[in-house]
């Protein structure tokens, strides 16, 4: 009988350490089931006062099974978002930036200097030849917007 099939039904007193002390019940392997998990926890709801500690712990469980699987996502957007802090910082080392006191100034000077338009790919087709300043230079507006086509040298 699968954890699903077996929620419902009626739990041993004696049983529920044993089913606690079970490692097969909390294998860190498999992937969160919010099926089982809400099932668990439905019938940890019915009676807060009395509640089956092994639906609880295992609902639980559940839970941080998903978080191992949002926290692998959360730290790839983390990652990302980084990545692109560090672009504008790594632009302030231009003393064109050196007045930029907001995120518009910023954009304003980029596209003042026809530098707006760079991704780090397309510098050498947009004209920025290697020995220009400009040649590795990553726009600030990868932030919120990413031009990723080699060759297209427009907004």
């Amino acid at each position: 009988m699968d954890q699903k099939e077996n929620v419902s039904q009626p739990i041993d007193n004696s049983a529920i350490v044993g089913l606690i002390k079970n490692e097969s019940n909390f294998t860190k392997d498999g992937d969160f089931d919010i099926d089982l998990c809400n099932l668990k926890l439905d019938e940890v709801v019915k009676d807060l006062n009395n509640f089956n500690l092994f639906q609880y712990l295992s609902g639980l469980w559940e839970i941080t099974k998903y978080f191992k699987e949002i926290g692998t996502m959360l730290s790839y957007a983390s990652d990302d978002v980084r990545a692109k802090i560090n672009i504008i910082r790594n632009d302030y080392v231009f003393p064109e930036f050196s007045q930029c006191y907001n995120f518009q100034d910023f954009i304003t000077t980029e596209t003042k200097l026809g530098i707006h338009i760079l991704n780090s790919e397309n510098n050498k087709e947009c004209g920025f030849k290697k020995g220009n300043r400009w040649y590795k230079y990553e726009s600030g507006k990868t932030l919120f917007y990413q031009n990723k086509l080699p060759g297209l040298c427009l907004d």
